[in-house]
Formats: structure tokens, sequence, C-alpha cells
């Protein structure tokens, strides 16, 4: 721009002045025109942000308070990117932390959002930052991160993620970083660090302070070959494995303050660590001191002979069970576990397979197998649990019972009264509980929806099982009588209305060969007989409804009273369950508390 300037400001003399004037003004144009395309300066930040060049090339972007969702507009080209309003700020409103969020920041170098409420980062959200070297999300409400959270990420030297409470980490969570060397996980509730380490060679920082960890194995350490600094303060931690001593070793710092430490015997070799981790002097450092046992509370570990820190075998006082299951429900057994140290516990199915250990879930004194769905052919049988503790060991077993779900079908059988050749086609079979119950045999053509029964609890009939559909004298699909009887067990006995083929309504035959004076006593005597057993069938329909009533009424009581008792006992369960539950939490308070006065009390002597 200089050189176009320039040319034309030395065009010659001679020219008229008017031409000079005209050509630096259209200088000066292009120099405007052009600026912005040779020189482009970045895009104007939206609302709540403020963007300034960095010396390294890109834009430093800082926004909020108060921002809903991700900043939209932000320079492409940015190096950096906040979104971290100050404690005494609003916090921003960003529950899901999108892929679409951030992938145009092709460039990004750090990018930190902090008390912004993120609950959820989608899956490879980062995956286009090939270049971001630190990412801090510290202070929000993530709830899980997970291996596919990370993806992308080969270039990330620092990462944080504390107080975000009760956030879960899967134990491949940081597979995909194994260059990290900065990692700070502080106060988010983790209590088993398991294996998710193993593969971070390159880790130098570890912060684990203000977590639930109860117990360190030297396992959980053994790859961090770099590890220069640890803190582990804050923390439940009432013993660490012998085999953690050769990474403690070679730390340049150590902070194992405020934790309930349990100085038995398993302990002792942590005398052999470097004094300024285990009584520090100055530097605003506590010493590592004695919770339990009681008779050596708030004594410095490195004043406590050795003799004095004892050990307890290893044993399982009790277990729930035997334990009763359906199938595809939750198996959970329980067993109160002792020992000093607290024991390592196994869980082995009946086949002898030891289960995986995130099925497992260990308190202060006991230890729950949790997380197992049942199957009967794998889970039904002896299990077994074996705990382990400092050269002790105790095992016990518990029965297991897997239920299946089985389905049984009533039906009516429906045959032929007579003859050798019975035709079982279209017949329907019922299976009675009640062995007083007989067998109805009916005609299969005249059987109906409405005809078959069901059968109660009690094992009675809840409706009569001869078919409204069956008349007396109706004939079988054979050509045959049908017989129809009713249950022996209902006090009626055997009520048969057997038919003769041809009868007349009352059972006797008319003689044509008679006189008239025979025919009309006949013809009255029958017609008395017609009445009779009119009469007859009347009360015994009467008398069967009767029956078929009291067996209706007696099935709905059966049936109320199954769910009055069905209700009663999930109300119990339910009770029993929440005042459990209850006393549990109470229990987790109380001893978190009395914690927390050692801490003080502790804080306070050596002050």
């Amino acid at each position: 721009m200089e050189s176009v300037a320039n040319s034309v400001t030395n065009l010659p003399t001679s020219q008229p002045h008017f031409v000079g004037i005209a050509a630096r003004i259209l200088a000066l144009a292009a120099c405007l025109i052009l600026e912005p395309i040779l020189h482009p300066v970045g895009a104007a930040c939206p609302t709540l942000c403020s963007c300034s060049a960095t010396n390294v090339g890109g834009e430093a972007v800082s926004c909020g308070p108060g921002l809903v969702g991700f900043p939209q507009g932000l320079p492409a080209d940015a190096a950096s990117i906040s979104l971290s309003p100050q404690p005494s700020q609003a916090p921003n409103n960003i529950p899901v932390l999108q892929a679409t969020d951030v992938q145009v920041f092709k460039d990004l170098t750090w990018l930190t959002i902090r008390r912004s409420k993120i609950r959820q980062i989608s899956p490879s959200a980062f995956a286009t930052l090939t270049k971001l070297l630190g990412l801090d999300l510290r202070d929000n409400k993530i709830q899980r991160l997970s291996r596919s959270n990370l993806v992308g990420l080969s270039s990330l030297i620092t990462l944080d993620i504390s107080d975000n409470g009760g956030c879960l980490l899967d134990s491949n969570a940081f597979k995909d970083i194994p260059q990290l060397r900065i990692l700070r996980i502080a106060n988010i509730g983790l209590d088993v660090i398991g294996q998710m380490l193993r593969d971070m060679t390159s880790l130098t920082h570890l912060d684990l302070h203000g977590n639930n960890l109860f117990r360190l194995h030297g396992s959980s350490l053994a790859s961090l070959k770099n590890l220069r600094h640890l803190d582990l303060s804050g923390n439940d931690l009432y013993g660490i494995d012998e085999d953690a001593e050769p990474v403690l070793s070679s730390l340049a710092a150590l902070d194992l303050d405020s934790n309930p430490w349990r100085c038995n015997c398993a302990f002792t070799w942590v005398k052999s660590l470097p004094r300024k981790f285990v009584a520090p002097h100055g530097g605003g450092r506590m010493p590592v001191v004695c919770s339990q046992p009681s008779r050596l509370s708030f004594l410095n570990v490195w004043d406590v002979q050795g003799p004095q820190m004892t050990c307890s075998a290893a044993a399982i006082s009790s277990c729930t069970g035997p334990v009763t299951v359906w199938a595809g429900d939750q198996i959970s057994i329980t067993c109160d576990v002792e020992g000093d140290p607290f024991p390592d516990v196994f869980w082995y199915r009946p086949d002898g397979t030891q289960v995986q250990s995130d099925v497992t879930f260990a308190t202060a004194d006991t230890s729950t197998l949790v997380g197992i769905t049942a199957d009967r052919s794998v889970h039904h049988g002896l299990w077994r649990v074996r705990v382990v503790s400092y050269n002790t060991t105790a095992t016990k077993t518990v029965q297991v019972t897997v239920l299946t779900v089985t389905t049984q079908s009533s039906t009516t059988t429906i045959t032929p009264t007579t003859g050798s050749s019975s035709q079982h086609a279209g017949t329907t079979r019922v299976h009675s509980s009640n062995n007083n119950n007989s067998l109805q045999f009916i005609s299969s053509t005249t059987l109906s929806p409405q005809s078959v029964p069901f059968i109660s609890p009690g094992g009675r009939p809840i409706s009569n099982l001869v078919p409204s559909s069956i008349s007396p004298g109706s004939k079988g699909s054979n050509g045959n009588n049908a017989i129809v009887s009713t249950p022996s067990g209902t006090g009626l006995g055997q009520l048969s209305t057997t038919r003769i083929p041809g009868s007349g309504p009352g059972g006797g035959n008319t003689n044509n060969n008679d006189n008239s004076k025979s025919t009309k006593n006949n013809s009255n005597k029958n017609n008395n007989n017609s009445n009779s057993n009119n009469n007859n069938d009347k009360n015994d329909n009467r008398f069967n409804s009767s029956n078929n009533n009291n067996n209706s009424n007696n099935s709905s009581i059966d049936h109320n009273i199954i769910v009055l008792v069905a209700i009663l006992s999930g109300t119990v369960v339910c009770i029993v369950g929440m005042t459990l539950f209850a006393l549990t939490v109470y229990k987790i308070r109380q001893k978190r508390q009395i914690h927390a006065r050692r801490r003080r009390r502790s804080a306070d002597l050596y002050r």
C-alpha cells in the first residue's frame, strides 16, 4: 500500500496542481478499501463478550456472566475462550455442551468454561480441537465423563474437572489422552480409582483432594512413572497399600493431610517415606495423624512405635440370604466384613467364576454385590464370598435361587360319553388344582366362550363348568347322549339329567294301541310327570344358580383378600426400606461429622 501511495504522490510536477491532489485522494481511498483485505481484523464480539489480540496470533475471548447457552458469533481464529463468571457474579447456564458449539475453533489452544451449569457433554464434542492444550471445566454439574467425551484431544496437556460433585468417571475415560501431564479431579465424590490411570505414563501432577477415597491400592498408581506431585488430602483414606511405596517415594510433593488414618500393622511402612511427607515442618501442612484405633487417636504416626500398630484377622460375620430373585431382576447380597485393615472382598458365581470388581460396593464395615442381572442358567446356586486381609482369609457361601416365570393353562376336556373311538378334535382341557372337582364331559359342538371356567386360588370353580347352551336331551358330536354332571365337591352330588333319545319331556313313551281311556290316563300321568320334572328342573336350575353365585362370591372374596395382602406387604416393605435408608444416611453423616471434629481437633492440637 505504501508503494501505491508513493507512486501516485511522485507524479511529475509539470502536471496541473489539481491532478496531484486527485491522485492523493485516490491513493488514500485505495488504502482504506484494501487494508481490511490485506490485514483483516477479528469479527466483532457478541454481546457479553470481549475480544483482544494475542502475541502468538488469534484472539483471546472472554464472555459472561449470565450467558444462556454457548455464545454464537465468536471469532473463528480464537486462540483462547473463557466463559468463567467470578464467584460474586451470576453463573452461566449452558446445560449441554454440543459439538457444534466449538467445532469451528480449529486453532483453539485453551478452553475454560467454569460455573456454567454444564450437565452433559455430547460425544465427540471436542473432536476437531486437535490443537487444544488446556481444558478447564471446573465447578460445573457434569454427571458423567466417558471416553467418547474426550476423543480428538491429541495435544491436551492439562485437564481440570474438579468441583463437579457426583461426576462418574468411566474406567477408560482417559484412554485417548495418554499425553496428559496435569490432571485435577478434586471434589467430585470419587471413591475408587481402579485402573482409570493405567495408561497415563506422562502424568506429572495429580490432584485427588476432597474425594471419598477410603483405600489406595498400589496397582492404581503403578504406571505413573513420571508422577511428581500427588494430593490425597481431605479424603476418607484409612490406609495405603505397601506396594504403592515405589511411586510415593519418588515424588517431589505428597499431601496426606486430613484423612482418618488407621494406624495398624499394614500402615507401619509409611514411616519409611521421606519425613517431609509424613511429618512436615512449616509450609502450612499438617502431619499424618492416627484416627484409629482410639488408643492412638491424634498421635503423629511418625511418633508411634511399631509394636503399637497391630492388626486383626479377616472375617465374615454374616451375609444376607438365602436370596430369592426373579430372572431379570437385580441380585443384591450384603455381607458384614471384619478385619484390620479392611479386607479385599471377592465374589464367585456358582460355577466358580469371579465377578468383576465394578459390581461391588464397600463401606466401612460391609461389602455388597450389586449390578448383577439374574440369569438362572448362570446365577442359580451356591455363591461364595472370600475376604483377604494382610495374609488372613475367610469364606462364606450364600444360596441364590433364581425363579423363572412359567405359564400354566386351564382347559376343559371334552370327549364323547360312549364309544370306543374318542373324537378329540376341537376340544379343550382344563386342569383343576382341586381333586374333588370332577371333569365335565360336554359336547364339543355346544362349547361357547362363556362356558370356559376359571379356577379360583382356593381350587373352587368361579363359574359353573356346565355351559348354558347344553340342555337335557342334547346329543354329542358323534350322535351319542351328552352326560352333564356337577362337581362332587359342591355339595350337589351327581345330579344326572340323562335323557333317552326320542323320549318325551317327562321321560315316558306313548302307546297308540291303547284305548282312549288308557290314553287319557297316560296323558294325564305324562302331564303330571312333565310338570313334576319341569318343577324339578327349575329347582335344579335355581339351585345351580345359587351355587354359582356362592362360588362367584367366594372367589371374589378370595381375590380381594389376595389383593389386600399384596398391598399391605408392599407397604410394609416400603416402610422398612425407607427406614433402613434413613438409618444408613444418618450413620454416614454421623461418621463424617466425627471425622470433621477429629480433623478440627487435630488442627487445633498442632497450631
